[in-house]
């Protein structure tokens, strides 16, 4: 706080509303520095000490989804309402290019994609279940799975388990450029996650013009717009989740329709530039006023 001071320090703003919330109001009531919080998932979810205390200082709250508002409605009440702006976390679709892949294009095997950390929350187990309904049914596939993490040994113990040898391949962690790469060369993207914000992975895959998969959980349906954009189905649902692929992988049409659409929506609401100008103008709008109102 008091480096803060030296350096003449006006606002902070707080990426998470755990430890660096905490950290944000512990320097304001030691020095007065105002602070505001971007909200996400696993900040709010997971932990709720002093939540409301760390939320009711803060100038403004930009949560990421309007989920999270309403969450947090339930929570502490109805005043956390007012204090919350939504900014949403985005891409620069300048990195990502487009599928090629047209109605003819498809080689027989339909290729699937997941990207993230090897963890329960993202249920990787469960998908591999999900593979395994698709073999019976004749599906051709290929599901590729970028990242790492903890629960590796028990992915790899399940696609032993469903002799999936040959159709997942779990590649390890990828930088975003490499990632960039891999997304257009799939035909589906799916995300199997009991818990999330809005994964920025989703993102990606819909900037690329891939048709998307997704638990129906949290912020999601945001951004993945049921029948419009892709498929939601509940989570652990094997079943269901299997529809939604076989029907993607038997309708190519469908696929190429719903991954226009989705680089058509995250082009509207999910961009870095456009939800970067709506964090510069909330700044503008409370801490400009903060820092010209005469008891400041």
């Amino acid at each position: 706080a008091k480096q803060m001071q030296i350096k003449k320090v006006e606002h902070i703003h707080a990426h998470y509303a755990s430890h660096p919330a905490l950290a944000a109001w512990i320097i304001n009531k030691i020095s007065g520095i105002t602070y505001s919080v971007t909200i996400h998932s696993h900040d709010i979810y997971d932990c709720h000490a002093m939540l409301d205390i760390k939320l009711k200082d803060a100038l403004f709250l930009a949560p990421i989804s309007y989920y999270n508002i309403k969450y947090l409605e339930e929570l502490l009440g109805k005043w956390v309402k007012e204090k919350c702006h939504v900014v949403r976390c985005g891409v620069d679709l300048e990195k990502y290019e487009s599928s090629q892949k047209t109605v003819d294009s498809k080689d027989g095997v339909f290729k699937i994609l997941q990207i993230g950390s090897l963890h329960w929350k993202k249920a990787q187990v469960y998908l591999v279940q999900v593979m395994a309904s698709l073999r019976k049914r004749g599906v051709p596939f290929h599901l590729t799975i970028i990242g790492e993490g903890q629960e590796r040994t028990s992915i790899e113990s399940e696609i032993k388990k469903h002799q999936l040898e040959n159709h997942i391949t779990l590649v390890g962690a990828k930088r975003q450029d490499e990632v960039a790469r891999i997304l257009p060369q799939s035909d589906c993207y799916v995300q199997s996650s009991v818990s999330e914000g809005i994964p920025v992975a989703i993102m990606e895959a819909m900037a690329c013009e891939l048709p998307v998969v997704s638990t129906k959980i949290t912020g999601i349906p945001e951004l993945v717009l049921d029948g419009e954009t892709g498929i939601l189905v509940p989570a652990n649902d094997v079943a269901n989740m299997a529809n939604a692929l076989e029907k993607l992988y038997n309708d190519p049409n469908l696929c190429l329709a719903m991954g226009k659409r989705g680089k058509n929506w995250v082009a509207e609401e999910f961009t870095l530039e456009n939800n970067g100008k709506k964090l510069v103008a909330l700044f503008e709008r409370f801490v400009i006023k903060e820092m010209a109102s005469p008891n400041s």
